[in-house]
């Protein structure tokens, strides 16, 4: 009775958005549960029929992943292979035993195939890979354990589909890639996708739990992070990146704090200079030197923080490991689909050494011994190596690139200032070096992306752990180059090309301050970096999600593009928002921040309240484009932050020169010490060069006394592998031994434990 009135009024004036939304709820939980005709114009109306029958199976299903295909027409014959490798896939799908359903955009060009396991077959495949999953606490002593169905009762599960939405999809993803005569379906997901068969493949988001996140993580801005949660929904991969962040945040609120101090004496920190005219007059005027008696302990404090947060996070990372199982993670990690190579017989080692399977080993093999599985040998040594040597050639030839035009721009910048003036210095100069940050990043990473490609890397770590090297480099030249270019090399009144480069002074006649040209350059650059990041991150977004609200309130009156958003899939609806591979530009990110705070944040100690600004708002706008502007991620694992930490480490030695370096050649504080000496420039030195041999000595000693796995974890540790293998050990004796009383039990468990049996009770139930 609903639809031909609300048709006919549709055809009339338009369709009236205004009655399609109630009226289509009411439709769907007042149509019957049989026997309803699936008329064409409701479809029409109301979209997708999983919106109209929430009675059907497959729309009450809950689906984990999708695939996305080209949809080809008949009277296309140079399209029609796409077509033939589309039915094979999807026969190999239900082959393998995975349930599917079709579905198609609302403008007929893409196919996406609803992808779901069954319970039966996905405990099959948890034991055929030997998955491991968190045990129950209490008798069965909790962590972690291969799971085997004889024994899923100690299993902890997620309610009537026992493996959580994150396990779910890991496992349809083996199915679809483990070979068919293993009983899978042989796809190749990723070289499909590369190859143009497939538009695209991803994990569908869970409604409940994506919800649950929204309120509990993204809208509690000041509650800690539920990272169980996160980790049991994205992964560990990006579970640990959004702990590092929070770890990482918390900590500069110490740097904060001691910025905030040392800032106070820097700004109210005035000197005299007295200079003479062309007249012959003698002028003195005041000037802010943009330096304070607290400078020196300033860089003192900077350099300890850092090793703080270093093993700090070290500590903070294991105990993530051991809670999520990653610590070996990387020891048992697949080979990519992308690797190119010979199928030889022999194994990879965990240092990614390949062993050949020798007349020794093979003997041994033939034996009954257990040897890692086999892989395949890489297929070229040399020609991987030959495209290193030429990609790094071509690393070397973009820094220099860089390197001049950073100079360039200093040159340009000093010319804005004795034309406009210092505010106008300061705000161009800080938008053209952002703006040239951004563009050369983006164009390097490109070209560092299909250089990584082409070295043919086993693995994906091994694969991140290269990129990490590669753009790591490059990024830190192109953003710090100025900053050593002022410090180290303009303090000197060098002369390049005819063109004296000096510092800045503060204000008019004032002597040139190499302290200000590096307070106002860092502020300048920094503050433009963390505007223009969340601009991308958080501003845009916002926008487009108001203007579309807006054009959907509008009441267009045709059937176009209104009815054509309504009636979206939830699947195209995601296929169509931007994918998320990995948080490596998020790391990439924090760690250009780490290098504005600490390498020469002796000159612009409120660094610390521009970083902690963002990045309060960046864990939930990242948690927040995770959930409703990117397509859900594949729930990787990942036993740290990779290379991200070496990088840190790096980073943090170079922190302590350079800023030992500002105290020694740009610091006026060190000058007042040694004036009285006779070689002023000497004892300076001396004492910059006594100070960082008893810092990096403080470090190593904070390094070595702060163990990187915490005492709890340790004993959390052995206590669950303890009552593991008690409960273990039990579960064999009452199997062979039915009728055994407790006693007995406990003399043959007397190598793990030695406790007063009490009184001799038969054992009746084999739980107990």
């Amino acid at each position: 009775q609903i639809l031909p009135a609300l048709n006919a009024s549709a055809s009339r004036e338009g369709a009236v958005v205004g009655w399609i939304r109630p009226l289509s709820m009411a439709a769907k939980y007042t149509f019957p549960k049989e026997g309803n005709p699936k008329d064409p114009e409701a479809a029409h109306i109301f979209g997708s029929w999983e919106s109209i029958y929430p009675n059907d199976y497959l729309a009450r299903k809950k689906w984990d992943y999708a695939i996305a295909f080209q949809s080809v027409s008949a009277e296309d014959p140079t399209k029609q292979h796409l077509q033939v490798e589309r039915r094979q896939i999807v026969k190999r799908i239900k082959a393998a035993g995975l349930t599917v359903s079709k579905l198609r955009s609302t403008d007929d060009k893409t196919i996406f195939y609803r992808i779901a396991g069954d319970q039966d077959l996905l405990e099959h495949w948890a034991e055929t890979t030997h998955m491991r999953m968190k045990v129950k606490e209490g008798k069965y002593g909790g962590g972690f354990d291969t799971f085997v169905v004889a024994k899923k009762a100690k299993f902890e599960g997620a309610g009537d589909r026992f493996f959580r939405s994150a396990e779910r999809i890991r496992l349809i993803r083996t199915i679809l890639d483990a070979e068919r005569q293993d009983g899978g379906a042989e796809i190749g997901l990723r070289v499909k996708e590369n190859d143009g068969v497939i538009l695209g493949h991803f994990a569908l988001h869970d409604e409940d739990k994506r919800q649950f996140l929204m309120e509990h993580w993204v809208k509690k801005f000041f509650k800690p992070q539920p990272m169980e949660e996160i980790r049991l929904y994205f992964g560990e991969q990006i579970g640990m990146y959004f702990g590092f962040l929070g770890f990482y945040t918390f900590w500069i609120w110490w740097l904060l704090v001691a910025g905030i101090v040392t800032a106070y004496f820097q700004y109210t920190n005035y000197d005299t200079y007295t200079y003479t005219d062309s007249s012959g007059t003698e002028t003195t005027i005041t000037y802010m030197t943009y330096d304070g008696i607290l400078t020196p302990a300033y860089v003192v404090f900077i350099c300890v923080a850092i090793t703080f947060l270093i093993e700090g996070w070290k500590r903070r990372q294991s105990k993530f490991a051991h809670d999520w199982d990653m610590q070996d993670f990387e020891k048992t990690e697949v080979t990519r689909p992308e690797y190119i190579g010979k199928d030889k017989k022999g194994f990879w080692t965990h240092e990614n050494d390949w062993v050949p399977l020798d007349k020794e080993l093979k003997k041994l093999k033939d034996e009954g011994e257990e040897f890692p599985e086999a892989w395949t040998e890489a297929k070229y040594g040399a020609k991987r190596i030959d495209i290193s040597i030429g990609g790094y050639i071509g690393m070397t030839s973009m820094i220099v690139t860089v390197i001049i035009g950073a100079f360039a721009l200093l040159v340009f910048k000093a010319f804005i200032g004795n034309l406009l003036g210092s505010y106008a210095q300061t705000l161009i100069g800080g938008m053209c070096f952002t703006a040239f940050i951004q563009i050369t990043n983006m164009l390097y990473r490109k070209i560092a992306q299909k250089l990584n490609d082409r070295e043919n890397h086993r693995t994906d770590t091994i694969w991140d752990d290269a990129f990490i090297a590669k753009v790591s480099l490059f990024q830190f030249v192109n953003s710090y180059v100025s900053y050593f270019f002022i410090a180290f090399v303009k303090v000197w009144d060098l002369t390049f090309f005819g063109v004296e480069e000096v510092c800045q002074s503060s204000t008019d006649d004032a002597p040139a301050n190499c302290m200000y040209e590096l307070h106002e350059q860092l502020m300048s650059v920094f503050a433009f970096q963390v505007l223009c990041g969340n601009v991308i991150e958080v501003f845009i977004p916002f926008m487009k999600r108001q203007m579309k609200a807006y054009k959907s309130r509008r009441r267009v009156h045709t059937k176009g593009e209104n009815l054509d958003e309504m009636r979206k899939s939830s699947v195209q609806k995601q296929f169509e928002s931007s994918a998320y591979e990995n948080p490596f530009d998020d790391y990439a990110e924090l760690v250009v921040q780490f290098g504005y705070i600490t390498l020469f944040s002796v000159t612009f100690p409120l660094a610390a309240v521009l970083a902690l600004a963002n990045n309060l708002i960046e864990i939930r706008s990242d948690a927040y484009k995770l959930l409703s502007e990117t397509r859900r991620p594949f729930p990787n694992g990942a036993q740290d932050i990779g290379t991200w930490a070496n990088v840190l480490q790096i980073m943090s030695y170079v922190a302590v020169l350079t800023n030992m370096g500002v105290l020694a050649f740009v610091s006026s504080e060190m000058d007042r010490l040694t004036a009285g000496f006779a070689e002023p420039l000497l004892w300076k030195l001396g004492i910059v060069v006594i100070l960082e041999h008893l810092v990096f000595m403080m470090m190593y000693i904070i390094g070595e006394a702060i163990p990187d796995v915490p005492y709890s974890v340790r004993v959390k540790a052995a206590k669950s592998e303890f009552l593991r293998e008690l409960h273990e050990k039990k579960d064999t004796y009452v199997k062979h031994h039915p009728g055994a009383s407790i006693q007995d039990m406990i003399a043959a468990t007397k190598p793990f434990v030695d406790v007063d049996p009490g009184e001799d009770t038969d054992v009746t139930d084999k739980e107990d």
